[in-house]
């Protein structure tokens, strides 16, 4: 509203957008800097001088650049009327700003929703493995979880930088529909937990944490998922979705978002103000591509034993003659053309998204190592998770002779142990004379 008001009543005359770092004694990248003229006067058609040097981060440095031509912009105020919530975007060229009145906002396709908060974590989330696997409902419309003796649910909350699928650890308590979650009351006398969005829950969409500390990274939400305030969803149809998670991965959807929402925050209302160019529906490689990307992710996250969907450790499926040393070097070239692969994928999918926009001059279809989310060989880690996972098969939580979790509570059977028996009383000594 603010900026509304300044755009309607007073004209910018100049700016020099310092950023971060603008003086030698404000360090950190929090304190944002400008300087600016303004004049109580709407002067109509205006071109306004800008100077932009957020990007050199040297203080002295800034004072060098002043003068350099390269920095300078020239923008009207009429000009940032045309982008949803009218940012002061003086960077933006002409081309971008058009897209906003040639092309439908996101908000005519899908929904964006923010997610649930229980008011007491501790008491009502878990990681997957602290409880009875056998209390824990997947796969589940609201519909079935309601009539199922399940107690835990899948839970999105949130976590670190990854794109197209992963980061589900948690379990939120939603025995018989959530009813303690939405009846237990605060002392203050309202209920506890809030803003549920009973009308997604449990359905298939798409999510990413709210607060980040670099870019955005967007992942499919599957069936059967609550979801928390730290992780936002969209939710359209099955069709798009694989369209939109491809598009909010892109480079192009960075671009955007760095001036509708230059802020730490992906707030879903903001995700809603992308204009649509409608091709991209039509174009069945973006969905091809774009179910590689996650199935790709998806055999990562599932190669670990923090995912509840492991099956048995990379080294046993990778393995040739018995040795870890060539287990290892087979899982090494597996998981480098893995992560070949799926940054060709994605740099694939920005260039068709920037060529369908029409913005070649503004975009670059490069995807940094950095940023391609899923995990390449480690020998120390990986030989590591072995060590781990033979202990599993040691307690009787793995088996060699089943696929998945054999035992994580409930009744304990015996009989899936044949080729590698689980150790009756749970103590191994770890001596030379038994298991090393």
């Amino acid at each position: 509203s603010l900026r509304e008001y300044l755009l309607d009543d007073s004209c910018l005359i100049n700016m020099v957008h310092l950023g971060a770092k603008a003086f030698e004694d404000i360090g950190g990248e929090v304190v944002q800097t400008t300087m600016f003229v303004m004049k109580n006067d709407p002067i109509k058609n205006y071109k306004s001088h800008y100077l932009r040097l957020v990007d050199v981060k040297d203080p002295i440095l800034k004072e060098k650049e002043f003068l350099n031509d390269n920095h300078r912009y020239y923008s009207k105020n009429s000009d940032f009327q045309k982008i949803p919530g009218s940012p002061i975007a003086y960077w933006v060229s002409d081309k971008v700003r058009d897209t906003f009145d040639k092309y439908p906002l996101m908000s005519q396709f899908a929904k964006t929703r923010i997610g649930m908060a229980t008011g007491d974590n501790a008491k009502f989330v878990r990681n997957w493995h602290e409880v009875f696997f056998n209390k824990i409902g997947f796969s589940h419309s609201r519909e079935s979880a309601k009539s199922s003796i399940k107690k835990w649910f899948p839970y999105a909350n949130g976590g670190p930088y990854r794109k197209w699928y992963g980061n589900y650890e948690d379990i939120v308590l939603w025995e018989n529909d959530g009813y303690i979650l939405q009846t237990e009351m605060h002392p203050s006398g309202r209920i506890r937990a809030h803003n549920f969005n009973l009308d997604c829950i449990f359905n298939i969409g798409l999510t990413w944490s709210l607060i980040t500390s670099s870019v955005m990274s967007v992942k499919i939400l599957p069936k059967g998922f609550l979801f928390s305030s730290g992780s936002p969803s969209l939710y359209s149809t099955n069709e798009l979705l694989h369209v939109f998670i491809a598009l909010l991965n892109s480079n192009l959807f960075r671009y955007y978002f760095s001036f509708l929402s230059p802020t730490m925050n992906c707030n879903p209302g903001e995700i809603e103000r992308i204009p649509i160019n409608i091709k991209i529906f039509k174009k069945v490689t973006i969905k091809e591509t774009t179910s590689f990307c996650i199935k790709i992710s998806k055999t990562d996250w599932d190669s670990f034993e923090t995912s509840w969907d492991f099956e048995v450790h990379p080294f046993l499926k990778h393995k040739e003659d018995g040795s870890i040393r060539k287990a290892f070097e087979n899982w090494e070239r597996f998981t480098g053309q893995q992560f070949q692969q799926l940054k060709d994928n994605e740099e694939e999918l920005n260039r068709i998204f920037i060529d369908i926009y029409g913005l070649q001059d503004e975009l670059t279809p490069d995807v940094p190592d950095e940023e391609i989310t899923i995990r390449q060989a480690d020998r120390e880690r990986d030989v590591k998770s072995f060590l781990s996972y033979a202990v599993g098969c040691m307690f009787g939580r793995y088996s060699l002779d089943n696929e998945g979790l054999a035992y994580a509570g409930g009744d304990f059977d015996a009989s899936k142990y044949a080729t590698f028996p689980a150790d009756d009383d749970n103590i191994i000594p770890v001596l030379d004379a038994d298991y090393f």
